[in-house]
């Protein structure tokens, strides 16, 4: 890994990929930038447990000589899975070697975007058939496998509404919660895929409701908002929480009625939580994809105004919400069950020791990249 964090899915699918190995392998992390951010403690916790360990070089220590160090380690294992950061390029100078002799795993958590790091997999593995099909048109990468993202566990039994937080929140229990989590550079507007826009279409038209944004800060709020018609109407409506742990993003998720998806940019690992919390979601078809068991759904909607109708549609009837999210968990958990993940994983690690390293080759230049990052460069965020 490039860095470790207390929220996101990023690192949480780290953790997920060590518990639910059922393959009684020895995990060890290593950290190639984590600089002075503390370590989430799951991961020091389930290292040790597996009889791994986590290796964090100083922020003081030179690109080559982390790749060497890396080199020296991940000679000791079978495996090496790179979550590593997109430009991060101390895994492909460490196991780029035509002789390194570890089997190289490259998990493509990022497929939307150009990344460093897949010339030195042996195998590609993917969150999703979006990716998937990415690889093959943009990078003439053919062979990547569907992974997934792995469930943590299902909670949806344990759904109770938590009105104590909306209390602090002063929501009222008798008023509709929309649920939102991403980070803030999700949300960032690109061409006609506006979030906020779309957040105060809603809010006009279902005057008790509430939006609940958890990721994002006031100011990014407020400097949005003051350009949509209606929006300083309904900016007492919308209430912001920063990056938060676990324990507290539940809470927060607990107040919702329903869960809409970020857009430009979708989530991934934390609508899939939001499903196995028991709560429905609606997503839009915005530029980068979505995970499998959402994809052909009514809730997978194909334009803002259809996102908008499901939105109201779900708020309004209750039964029909949860008959939405009884069909939606039952999707998610054929996909991304921890038994089903580990199955895969199992396939992956055969396919990871029979295959050669993909190698740049030729393919990828006739197939050209200049629009793979199109949705960041035009925003301006790198």
């Amino acid at each position: 890994m490039t860095q470790a964090y207390q929220s996101g899915g990023h690192t949480r699918v780290v953790e997920r990929w060590i518990n639910h190995d059922s393959h009684h392998c020895r995990h060890s992390v290593f950290l190639t930038g984590q600089g002075k951010l503390p370590i989430p403690q799951k991961i020091p916790t389930l290292t040790r447990a597996s009889g791994g360990q986590v290796f964090r070089p100083s922020r003081y220590t030179s690109l080559v000589s982390k790749a060497l160090t890396l080199q020296k380690v991940a000679q000791e294992y079978d495996f090496v899975v790179l979550h590593t950061h997109m430009q991060d390029p101390i895994a492909t100078l460490a196991l780029g070697a035509q002789n390194f002799a570890a089997s190289v795993i490259y998990y493509n958590h990022a497929d939307h975007r150009f990344s460093l790091g897949m010339g030195a997999a042996s195998v590609v593995a993917e969150t999703r058939s979006w990716g998937k099909n990415i690889s093959s048109l943009k990078r003439g990468i053919t062979e990547s496998v569907v992974l997934g993202i792995p469930l943590q566990k299902d909670m949806a039994g344990h759904y109770r509404k938590n009105f104590s937080t909306r209390a602090k929140l002063n929501i009222s229990a008798a008023s509709k919660v929309i649920f939102s989590a991403a980070s803030e550079h999700k949300f960032i507007p690109f061409q006609e895929f506006n979030f906020l826009h779309a957040a105060v279409k809603i809010l006009l038209q279902q005057p008790t409701a509430h939006l609940l944004l958890v990721g994002v800060g006031k100011d990014f709020i407020q400097r949005n908002l003051m350009d949509i018609d209606g929006g300083e109407a309904v900016c007492a409506r919308i209430h912001t929480a920063s990056a938060v742990g676990e324990e507290l993003f539940i809470n927060y998720l607990m107040t919702a009625d329903l869960v809409i998806d970020s857009f430009p940019e979708n989530g991934s690992t934390t609508l899939m939580d939001c499903v196995s919390c028991g709560l429905p979601v609606v997503s839009l078809m915005a530029p980068t994809g979505q995970m499998d068991y959402l994809v052909n759904t009514r809730e997978y909607t194909p334009d803002i105004e259809a996102f908008i109708r499901q939105v109201l549609c779900l708020l309004d009837n209750e039964q029909w919400s949860r008959r939405v999210w009884q069909e939606q968990h039952e999707r998610l958990m054929n996909d991304s069950s921890p038994v089903n993940f580990s199955k895969r994983l199992h396939s992956l690690y055969a396919q990871a020791m029979s295959s050669k390293p993909i190698g740049l080759g030729n393919r990828i230049q006739a197939v050209g990249l200049g629009d793979i990052d199109l949705l960041h460069t035009a925003r301006g965020h790198i």
